[in-house]
């Protein structure tokens, strides 16, 4: 993948991130489960739960999400960034609570644990876009794919690659 892909990439990947709400969505999941922690004989923070993880799920089934590339979800799982997406996220919210039903404090450790990962995962993507913009051979250029030119953007690509690598590993670090 070239550098102006994987701008686009990235761009794509934070501009849906935020449309879609995933952080404050998990944001709300991990304070409804707390309260049922706090509450339990309260059933109506699992209904609230069991509400925000429906929204979740139905905001990312209609998001760009779902129309990843091979190509795309490949860079994302390199990325350590492919099971924070898409339909996998609330599959694995889901998976939680059936094998933590009876023990929500444990549901809510690993709410906080997939919180922290996703926004320190969409805050390396951010910080990648960022050097991108800063970078002095991409200074003045417009990085989308058609408006590139192709020697500007094989130098960029070099330092590309070293920015992937740097992010994948400050990713994978959070777990």
């Amino acid at each position: 993948m070239n550098t102006e892909r994987l701008y686009e990439l990235l761009e794509k990947l934070t501009a849906e991130a935020g449309r879609v709400g995933v952080t404050e969505k998990l944001e709300q999941l991990i304070q409804h489960i707390t309260n049922q922690v706090n509450e339990p004989s309260n059933g109506a923070h699992q209904t609230s739960f069991s509400q925000t993880l429906m929204q979740l799920r139905e905001a990312l089934a209609k998001s760009w999400f779902v129309q990843l590339t091979p190509l795309e979800s490949d860079v994302l799982e390199k990325m350590d960034l492919d099971n924070l997406v898409g339909q996998r996220l609330p599959n694995r919210i889901a998976a939680l609570m059936r094998d933590n039903g009876m023990l929500p404090a444990v549901v809510r450790d690993e709410l906080g644990k997939l919180s922290k990962r996703l926004k320190r995962g969409l805050d390396d993507v951010k910080n990648t876009i960022a050097s991108f913009q800063a970078s002095a051979w991409t200074k003045g250029m417009d990085l989308r794919p058609a408006l590139v030119n192709s020697r500007s953007a094989s130098r960029v690509t070099l330092s590309t690659r070293a920015s992937v690598r740097s992010l994948k590993m400050r990713s994978s670090c959070v777990i």
